[in-house]
């Protein structure tokens, strides 16, 4: 079985339209995430919630807008570096991972868990 490559997957020869791709899964992303959350501990709040809060006001909606801006900038930004070794990767410029042919599934997840492990722990 061949696992499908990231570098193919994204295979477009436009590097805007490859940058305007992974923001738009970042920022859904990071809306639903966020969006969630949001409503648990600020529009709907049970009263457990509510009385171990740090902070005793809720925030204005111009902070709340300014968060959102902010996210969004954020999301922009750091969808471009990934999109650029992307990107490159296709013109052989770019050293990026784009596939398992090499080692296989093993090797690479054995190789994942120990770099976690020595990096997080």
């Amino acid at each position: 079985m061949e696992i499908p490559s990231l570098c193919n997957f994204f295979a477009f020869s436009n590097f805007w339209a490859t940058w305007a791709l992974l923001f738009s899964l970042a920022s859904v992303s990071i809306m639903i995430s966020s969006g969630i959350t949001f409503y648990v501990y600020y529009v709907n709040p049970t009263y457990e919630q509510w009385r171990w809060k740090t902070n005793p006001r809720y925030p204005s909606p111009e902070s709340v807008r300014m968060e959102i801006f902010k996210t969004m900038k954020g999301a922009l930004i750091v969808s471009f570096c990934p999109s650029m070794a992307l990107y490159l990767a296709q013109y052989k410029y770019s050293k990026a991972f784009c596939g398992m042919e090499e080692y296989g599934l093993a090797y690479n997840v054995l190789h994942f868990l120990g770099l976690w492990l020595v990096t997080d722990f």
